[in-house]
């Protein structure tokens, strides 16, 4: 069966949506602010197929080595190690590889944010 959201992937177990579209709707349900939420959606367009998604929600957990390399007036900017990199991919399949060198923003105060505030 197709996706209800999408109409083009495969369901996930037994669910109405397939991994893609759940892990967009789990990343955005999580923010609260309207400037984040559309921020967010702007990356996950599957109209932007030439790559997989940029941004992801993963538990802090998941990083080690952080290094800070940068800071600006609304973030702070690491360099990191990502335990075990899980992504969902444009055909709403989850892709696993180990160890990959990530970079982490950081972001200060982040109840309040705006589009200048992403944009930094």
């Amino acid at each position: 069966m197709k996706c209800l959201k999408c109409k083009r992937r495969s369901r996930i177990n037994g669910s109405y949506i397939c991994y893609y579209c759940h892990g967009i709707d789990s990343l955005i349900s999580n923010s609260g602010n309207i400037n984040i939420d559309n921020f967010i959606k702007g990356t996950q367009s599957p109209n932007n197929r030439n790559c997989d998604p940029l941004l992801q929600w993963v538990p802090f957990e998941e990083f080690k080595d952080l290094e800070k390399i940068g800071q600006g007036g609304f973030s702070q900017i690491f360099k990191a190690t990502w335990k075990i990199n899980k992504r969902i991919n444009y055909e709403g399949t989850v892709k696993r590889s180990s160890k990959q060198t990530i970079i982490l923003k950081i972001l200060n105060n982040s109840q309040n944010v705006d589009t200048e505030f992403l944009n930094e």
